[in-house]
């Protein structure tokens, strides 16, 4: 139960600034938090290099192993340009809300608590790949 959201040539080329803005122009409800974006953003990178760590330890590593540090030097630099987003039609009804990792040019994934969550909130994932000229698919 998740949404992909995949940016088109011209949403990859706005700035987080500009994504930011567009959503609450469309949206009654966003919050950006950039530190806990940033944070999101080195877990991510925490994961990658326990991974390192445990293929270290093996005779003969899989190929997924080599392509370990580009990823973990790729997400270092997008560390600085995320935020946490919260966008939603009513604070006060988690069911009617979507909260996602957003970096400028990077795919946004939306997941779901359960069905009811998914049906109260996927049309906002929608309207938000909308607005910011995102293409979606179900996942």
């Amino acid at each position: 139960m998740a949404h992909r959201l995949i940016p088109t040539n011209c949403a990859s080329a706005q700035r987080l600034d500009e994504l930011i803005a567009t959503l609450r122009e469309a949206f009654p409800f966003v919050t950006a938090d950039r530190e806990k974006g940033s944070d999101h953003i080195g877990d991510m990178i925490t994961h990658y290099l326990q991974m390192k760590a445990g293929y270290a330890r093996w005779k003969n590593p899989p190929p997924l192993a080599a392509e370990i540090d580009p990823m973990i030097e790729r997400l270092n630099g997008l560390r600085e340009n995320a935020a946490f987003i919260v966008v939603s039609d009513d604070e006060h009804d988690e069911d009617r809300s979507i909260t996602f990792n957003m970096v400028p040019g990077e795919e946004i994934i939306v997941g779901y608590a359960n069905q009811k969550h998914q049906n109260a909130a996927g049309p906002i994932a929608i309207r938000v790949a909308e607005v910011l000229d995102y293409n979606i698919k179900e996942i």
